[in-house]
């Protein structure tokens, strides 16, 4: 069985895995292959080398460096953090990075079919593909919208609220899946106090639109995030589900019929898995990895793992998350190596960690079987939010010795 793009993987499974071991192979060490370069995929790679120093781990990333994405959140507002770093510096020594795309994946064979033409033979294959956003699946969506959850997208958002000068400022999120699930109350509770900063938030009326209630997707820190924003005097309406959009307009169209005009759009894009992972038997619609909850292990393929937001899951797409993830991953995949069962599980975990502005945040631990206290806004909270942001590289490139 094959996944990807025809012809990157059409040749029968025997002839090849044949071939593809005459491809970078070391000898018998046993080779795990971990697709993606993120936090999920450094972190696993950097923890198998640590456990195991005859492992041959080959990590795959199609840009060769690791984005900080927390610093995306504040470019818009004019704060700067270190963006991003060489892949190569942050991974254990021992283990060989290829820059490159995944073009397919012969399921039967294990082996990786990469877009130059190499294929990589595994024992093991680690998914940490991550999300892509997919601004082409809403129409009007580019003309219209600005998001904030990229580099470039945030800095034309910083420009263009250097020229705002009031009116309907509305953020919300086109889809009920994307990277961190409270970015849209965060994001508009720091809007807010930078627009009371330029004294434009009298000139300014913000519209806050979620696609499920803030309560259902983060219990009680929705419930604490929904109060600080009525508490700021925003318009919170939820669900809006956004049908389409007219940019010439400047107006939303909800589902339901319901119309928001708008000055402003800061808009969360749809979000979508690996692209060339689309239409394979290993993703749902959407292109998220269908795994076990519990074990990480995709349903329907021996030998394949997946985690972080390239998982379908029902836990939040956090960085925390794929975290405490990884360790369940490298304990599993150390398991198939050896050819016996694991016991270890994951339980949802993630933490959350919300800037409500004014110096202060937000903290909450949740798990599948429910959500954790709710702890400030709090000077603490804020101090372990910066530290997270400011230490992302040392994270990004544990071995799992420690998790934020």
């Amino acid at each position: 069985m094959s996944v990807g793009r025809p012809g990157a993987a059409d040749c029968p499974g025997g002839a090849c895995a044949a071939r593809a071991a005459m491809v970078g192979y070391r000898g018998s060490r046993r080779r795990v292959v971990v697709l993606g370069g993120g936090v999920s995929g450094t972190t696993v790679a950097n923890a198998l080398r640590r456990r195991r120093a005859n492992l041959d781990v080959t990590l795959v990333d199609s840009h060769g460096d690791v984005v900080n994405q927390p610093t995306h959140l504040h470019i818009p507002f004019a704060v700067r953090l270190e963006r991003a770093r060489a892949t190569g510096r942050l991974l254990r020594g021992g283990i060989r990075l290829v820059v490159d795309h995944a073009a397919g994946i012969d399921l039967d064979g294990r082996v990786v079919h990469l877009r130059a033409g190499t294929a990589l033979p595994y024992d093991a294959l680690v998914l940490a593909t991550g999300a892509r956003l997919d601004k082409r699946s809403l129409p009007g969506f580019r003309e219209a919208a600005h998001n904030f959850h990229c580099h470039n997208a945030a800095e034309r958002l910083r420009e263009r609220l250097e020229d705002f000068a009031g009116g309907d400022l509305v953020v919300g999120a086109a889809a009920e899946i994307y990277r961190c699930p409270y970015a849209v109350p965060e994001f508009a509770l720091l809007l807010d106090g930078w627009l009371r900063s330029r004294r434009l938030r009298g000139k300014t009326r913000l519209h806050v639109l979620l696609p499920e209630p803030l309560f259902a997707t983060l219990g009680p820190l929705g419930e604490e995030l929904e109060r600080l924003l009525l508490e700021a005097g925003a318009c919170v309406r939820a669900p809006w589900s956004i049908a389409s959009m007219d940019p010439r307009a400047r107006s939303l169209h909800a589902a339901d019929g319901a119309e928001q005009p708008f000055d402003l759009l800061v808009l969360v894009p749809p979000h979508r898995g690996a692209p060339f992972l689309a239409g394979s038997s290993l993703v749902d619609s959407a292109g998220w990895v269908a795994v076990d909850p519990r074990t990480l292990r995709a349903r329907g393929a021996a030998g394949v793992f997946a985690l972080g937001d390239a998982a379908r899951l029902p836990a939040p797409k956090l960085g925390s998350a794929a975290h405490f993830q990884a360790a369940v991953v490298v304990e599993q995949v150390l398991a198939e190596l050896d050819g016996r069962p694991s016991g270890a599980r994951y339980d949802g975990r993630a933490r959350h960690l919300v800037h409500v502005g004014g110096g202060r945040a937000l903290r909450m631990e949740s798990t599948y079987a429910g959500f954790g206290r709710v702890r400030g806004p709090s000077l603490s909270a804020y101090v372990h939010k910066v530290a997270v942001e400011r230490l992302f590289f040392e994270f990004a490139g544990s071995s799992l010795q420690h998790v934020v």
